[in-house]
């Protein structure tokens, strides 16, 4: 089986949602003790960095197709 293949298996509407709803509440109580360190506003920018580099990992295409994406006529 290539890795095209596993790209392609389809996630049920409830477990999106499921996982949505777990990573919101996993960050809140992760984040407690952040907040007297950092203030609410670090914690935020804190939370949204971590969230904005584990989409990239998981959600970036490959590398091949954003190149043919910019070299295409």
């Amino acid at each position: 089986m290539s890795t095209r293949a596993l790209n392609n298996v389809a996630v049920p509407p409830w477990g999106l949602a499921v996982a949505a709803m777990l990573s919101v509440q996993l960050s809140s109580a992760l984040s407690v003790d952040l907040i007297a360190a950092v203030g609410p506003a670090g914690t935020a920018w804190l939370r949204l960095s971590v969230g904005t580099l584990l989409f990239l990992a998981i959600a970036r295409p490959p590398p091949c197709a954003r190149y043919a994406a910019t070299t295409s006529p």
